[in-house]
């Protein structure tokens, strides 16, 4: 049986199908259509920062202003992994003193506070 010394080229063609892919998968906009973590975490937000009897602690106080959009301007959410952003934290800090009574609270006071409650944190899950 003769094999011919140059065979005949094959011309193969790629089937692109949509039917595996999701309607947001061909939106080329659907990465600014992420959710709003405004309405995903305001309804927590302020049920546990309104929860408990007593001083308010730090946490409850943040969690406070990220349930209101309004205070977008010194604190936010960051996407939706339950992440914020202090946008303007001499803000936050000034409302924090105000809300405690402090008129000298400052970032660095707020910060403090914040990194000091993430260490104990960290040692209470790694007892």
């Amino acid at each position: 049986r003769a094999t011919p010394a140059h065979p005949a080229p094959t011309t193969s063609y790629a089937t692109n199908t949509l039917s595996g892919m999701s309607k947001t998968s061909l939106d080329p906009h659907s990465h600014l259509r992420q959710p709003d973590p405004y309405q995903m975490f305001g309804p927590t937000s302020s049920r546990l920062a309104s929860s408990g009897s007593g001083q308010i602690q730090l946490w409850q106080f943040l969690l406070e202003l990220l349930s209101d959009s309004s205070n977008a301007n010194c604190i936010t959410w960051e996407g939706t992994n339950g992440e914020f952003k202090l946008t303007d934290p001499d803000e936050v800090a000034r409302r924090w003193g105000e809300r405690k009574s402090k008129p000298n609270m400052n970032y660095d006071k707020l910060s403090r506070a914040l990194r000091n409650r993430k260490i104990q944190n960290r040692k209470e899950y790694q007892s």
